[in-house]
């Protein structure tokens, strides 16, 4: 709604989301392995469904786009409907239209699974939850004052509205977009120069156990390869976030890695991608999973159930897993502000 300036209703976000997954499945899957269903696509009907679904995506983005432009209320602020409307390259009205599907798939599953997964991980650690609250307690009481100084003026602010993003919770959130990230996939880019590889300097990245013995692959023979100029090249940030020559023990899920980042670690995180084509909302991303991931860990602790399975289908994320929920400890020297964080 903020950024489309329209309230889908829910059967709405379930026909959107049930038709993406049936289109894509077709025409990214299935017709990428069986070029044949493409050529034949009409006699088969999980091909005909697929298509069906397809224009279902691209009329909801018309029909969300057709309602902004018969708003007499638009939104002063320069929302990203507004932004693909006035946009300066005239594009047409399908044009813009697909533009909406993208951003709804791009802007709301890779922040919600991210969170997801922040949670599960969090959950297997247990230690990390109770590390990661005390921050952020302290951090909530060393802003206390920030509150009190606008009661003379009669403002009321919500408790929350003090909780700042404490320094190990943004480590905890790095960690868990470079443990495992959503999009693992990435993106792909053409290459402005010439790489000259060789076998022997890719062998470097070998996947290496806790002891640090290799896993097997020892004799490489040195050959040189090359990526020319102009390349369509596809970097897996799975691998790039897991490199063990960048990464200490890259298989465990470790924050405080991130206390003392060097620059080798911050340029391999590619979880918003990099450049002028980097992730357009990653600010906001970033603020939506600070706040929620504060106000969940402040309250509430979390216990692994079932841990499900980890799928790939456009994202990399947990299926089937199960959290217990309870009732977080308020650490002894919170608890006087236990009623002025939550309320009685």
């Amino acid at each position: 709604e903020a950024a489309f300036e329209y309230e889908a209703t829910d059967a709405e976000h379930d026909e959107f989301r049930e038709s993406l997954d049936t289109a894509l499945r077709e025409f990214t899957f299935r017709q990428s392995t069986n070029p044949l269903r493409k050529l034949f696509g009409f006699f088969i009907p999980t091909v005909r469904e697929a298509f069906e679904c397809a224009a279902r995506v691209q009329g909801f983005g018309r029909k969300v786009l057709e309602a902004y432009r018969n708003n007499p209320n638009k939104a002063k602020a320069k929302t990203l409907i507004q932004l693909i409307e006035n946009n300066p390259y005239n594009f047409t009205a399908e044009e813009k239209a697909t533009e909406i599907p993208l951003y709804m798939i791009a802007g709301k599953d890779t922040t919600g699974y991210t969170l997801a997964c922040a949670l599960m991980h969090l959950a297997m650690h247990p230690e990390e939850i109770k590390k990661t609250r005390e921050s952020l307690w302290y951090v909530y009481i060393a802003n206390l004052e920030d509150a009190q100084d606008d009661a003379p003026t009669g403002k009321s602010r919500p408790a929350y509205h003090n909780i700042k993003p404490s320094g190990y919770l943004h480590q905890v959130i790095t960690e868990s977009r470079r443990f495992l990230p959503v999009n693992s996939v990435g993106s792909i880019r053409e290459t402005g120069r010439e790489f000259t590889f060789s076998t022997k300097e890719a062998a470097t990245w070998v996947d290496k156990d806790e002891s640090g013995d290799d896993d097997g692959h020892t004799s490489i023979d040195d050959t040189k390869f090359v990526i020319p100029k102009g390349a369509k090249v596809l970097l897996p940030q799975s691998m790039s976030q897991a490199d063990p020559s960048v990464f200490e023990n890259p298989h465990g899920f470790r924050p405080e890695r991130w206390n003392h980042a060097t620059k080798e670690m911050t340029q391999s995180l590619l979880t918003f991608s990099a450049g002028v084509r980097n992730c357009a909302g990653q600010s906001l991303a970033m603020a939506e999973l600070n706040t929620t991931l504060a106000l969940l860990i402040l309250k509430y602790d979390f216990e692994v159930v079932d841990p499900g399975r980890l799928e790939y289908f456009l994202f990399l994320r947990y299926i089937g897993s199960q959290l217990r929920v309870k009732r977080a400890p308020i650490p002894d020297f919170a608890k006087h502000l236990e009623s002025k964080m939550f309320g009685a």
